[in-house]
């Protein structure tokens, strides 16, 4: 599996970091979330839409422009996802003779 912390590991990288941009209170259109996320525009409207149909997020249309902002229940898993990844990134990785160890048990 080679070289990977618990928070790669745990959590899909790329839509936690668009709706952890949307928590930043502005209006956010798709095409800055993908810039600033660093993916499509088609991959970001496409989390967008998933987001959208669990009531995480909600978009106005404003011709072809697209804004998009975080639902109240958006707000409450955002902060959650947060503390999450905030906590996974302090993990520490066992020394590497105790993973052989205890993989020999199994």
């Amino acid at each position: 599996m080679g070289e990977m912390n618990p928070k790669d590991l745990l959590i899909r990288i790329k839509p936690s970091k668009i709706l952890l941009l949307l928590r930043e209170e502005r209006e956010w259109y798709i095409s800055e979330l993908a810039r600033e996320s660093g993916v499509t525009y088609a991959y970001t409207d496409k989390v967008v839409d998933v987001l959208e149909r669990y009531n995480l997020v909600r978009k106005t249309r404003a011709g072809r422009k697209v804004s998009v902002q975080l639902t109240s229940e958006g707000v409450q898993i955002a902060n959650l996802l947060e503390e999450l990844t905030t906590r996974l990134e302090q993990v520490k990785m066992k020394p590497e003779e105790q993973i052989d160890e205890s993989m020999e048990k199994d």
